[in-house]
């Protein structure tokens, strides 16, 4: 008995039976495990009450079928285990709290500059009769390379001889004792003719020389004796050290390229935009050292900042058939924010919709928080899906469970859901968290910028000089004043003012002396970065000394400035954003006249700065 059958099973499933009383054959159409069993025993029930043959080796048959069966079954079941993804009930996520920043987007371009050729055309037709110059001369702006026509200068003297003569004709029939009007006027006549016969010569006479539009080397494309017609190209001039490029831009960008600005090339060279035309922006430079080659040259525009801009990584951005969009948690869930992606730079990209600042974006799904194992992809995420967001325990390096309350997401609202009960889990082991687990923000540093600082105070002056001591004591309180540029975030420099009176007596004459002191301090202070809140810093600075002492003997006298120098340092402590008290103390060297003394004093001075600064952000 032999022949094909052909039966189904439901839902599409079919099955091909050929049978022939030698060798019964079966074609299973399903992939499914299921239905190849199913299949598979209708087809034994078929072929066994319908094969003689078959009938005396069932048994053997069937143990040889059922193990050929078992085989596709247990293949089938294993390939479905790896494509369809073991997602629990509630998936561990890890999650980034969004936070506005700053986007810039840039404009990248290549180019590559050649030395400026400029053709030397004729503005007139003509003979060239002479060639001043050679192939590769050196030539400046305005020299002139070729002359045409000479032939010119002759006709110009036959005009004006001609001219002359009809002038004289003229004269003699406007004199002659029978006048001709006619004859008259046949002169006039040929005089305008020959005046503008020669104007339009002396108009010619300029235009027949051709001359070098730029400096540099010659190229002549002519030899003498060649006829040209009026725009012939009759010779080049390359600029060596003035080079140009002509670069392609997109017409969304040309407003990157305004004729005349500058574009900072690097290694100190500018561009400057000579032309724009058709959507290609002409590009000079100034290269007197030629260190532009045939090397394509890269530089970068800035196209757009964006100031507080929601800025997430490229490959956080998921899409499918509904458009971009990213999962966050809100109560404890993933919810889907479909987003509107405004701009990608080096994988980053600027969100303009979907996504508010403290969002909670969800970056990863995490496998194992023992061993931190994360998936490739979001796969077990869906909106609505429970999720457990972990953080990473400082200490053990595991990650550990959230503990607290997380702010609810303002981009997406949803009704709140009753919390599911959290699932146990049998671990061998179990890390406790911290008391208290915080998730944690990327730390953002702030961007340095130059800062100008005034300040003020009160100091305390010692003096080293005995003889001062004597007449004035050894100390003086001064008010300071001192104004602070902060160029580099170490480096600062300052002017300090101080200003003190003190009164004292003339020894051996018992007269009072009184002394105004307003030293001037100009240096520079490095300021550590100590790693708490104090900056201690050190420096140097050049002082004037400037001093006026008055007595009876001297009432009128003015400021007398002695320079000396100084050696400084002291500590800065902030107590508001734009606001630093310090502490400092200055050692001073120099030397001063006291009235009626021979010997100099010693200004060697010890002060003693309190005060306070407030830093103008530039």
């Amino acid at each position: 008995m032999s022949g094909d059958f052909i039966g189904s099973l439901g839902e599409s499933q079919t099955f091909r039976a050929r049978v022939r009383s030698d060798c019964p054959v079966i074609l299973l159409t399903s992939r499914r495990p299921f239905d190849i069993i199913r299949t598979a025993a209708v087809m034994f029930l078929f072929i066994n009450q319908s094969t003689e043959a078959f009938m005396k080796v069932r048994w053997w048959f069937n143990f040889a079928a059922g193990l050929a069966l078992l085989v596709p079954v247990l293949v089938s079941a294993q390939q479905a285990a790896r494509t369809e993804p073991d997602c629990p009930k509630k998936v561990k996520v890890l999650v980034q709290k969004i936070e506005t920043g700053l986007f810039r987007e840039y404009r990248s371009y290549s180019v590559v500059f050649q030395p400026r050729v400029l053709t030397a055309r004729t503005a007139i037709s003509g003979t060239v009769t002479d060639i001043k110059v050679s192939d590769g001369d050196l030539v400046s702006e305005g020299f002139v390379l070729i002359m045409l026509n000479e032939g010119l200068e002759a006709e110009a003297r036959e005009a004006e001889a001609e001219l002359e003569r009809w002038k004289k004709i003229l004269w003699n029939r406007e004199h002659w004792k029978e006048r001709s009007p006619a004859a008259e006027a046949q002169a006039k006549t040929r005089i305008e003719e020959t005046q503008a016969r020669l104007e339009e010569i002396k108009a010619r006479s300029p235009q027949a020389s051709v001359s070098a539009s730029q400096t540099g080397t010659v190229e002549l494309l002519v030899v003498p004796g060649t006829e040209v017609e009026a725009g012939t190209e009759v010779a080049k001039v390359t600029n060596p050290r003035l080079k140009t490029a002509d670069l392609e831009v997109d017409p969304a960008d040309l407003d990157l390229f305004p004729l005349g600005s500058e574009i900072d090339l690097g290694n100190g060279m500018t561009a400057v935009v000579a032309g724009v035309e058709n959507n290609v922006v002409r590009l000079t430079v100034i290269d007197p050292a030629e260190r532009l080659g045939a090397e394509p040259l890269s530089f970068k525009l800035l196209k757009r900042e964006v100031i507080d801009a929601v800025v997430i990584s490229e490959d956080q951005v998921l899409s499918d058939d509904a458009g971009d969009h990213v999962f966050v948690v809100n109560d404890n869930q993933a919810r889907r924010a479909d987003i509107v992606v405004d701009a990608q730079y080096e994988s980053q990209a600027l969100v303009t919709s979907g996504l508010e600042p403290k969002d909670l974006l969800i970056t990863h799904h995490l496998l194992s928080r023992k061993t931190g194992q994360l998936a490739d992809t979001l796969v077990c995420l869906q909106d609505g899906k429970r999720v457990r967001v972990m953080v990473q325990d400082p200490k053990s390096g595991r990650f550990v469970k959230f503990k607290g309350e997380l702010p609810p997401s303002p981009a997406i609202e949803e009704e709140m859901q009753e919390p599911e009960k959290p699932e146990v889990a049998a671990e061998p082991e179990t890390v406790e968290p911290a008391a208290e687990e915080v998730l944690r923000e990327p730390a953002v540093e702030k961007e340095w910028s130059p800062s100008l600082g005034i300040g003020a105070g009160i100091g305390l002056s010692m003096m080293s000089d005995e003889v001062f001591k004597e007449v004035y004591g050894s100390s003086a309180v001064s008010f300071d004043f001192r104004l602070i540029y902060a160029f580099h975030p170490h480096v600062e420099g300052f002017i300090d003012v101080a200003y003190s009176t003190k009164t004292g007596t003339i020894l051996g004459v018992d007269a009072e002396t009184k002394i105004v002191r307003a030293p001037i301090a100009l240096g520079a202070r490095y300021v550590f970065e100590a790693g708490g809140k104090f900056k201690p810093y050190v420096g140097a600075t050049a002082i004037a000394f400037n001093a006026k002492e008055t007595n009876d003997y001297n009432p009128d006298a003015g400021y007398v400035t002695r320079w000396g120098f100084g050696l400084v340092g002291g500590v800065y402590y902030p107590v508001a954003p734009q606001v630093d008290l310090f502490f400092d103390m200055r050692y001073g060297f120099g030397t001063h006249q006291i009235a009626d003394f021979e010997d100099e004093a010693k200004l060697d001075t010890l002060r003693l700065h309190l005060g306070f600064v407030y830093r103008f952000r530039l």
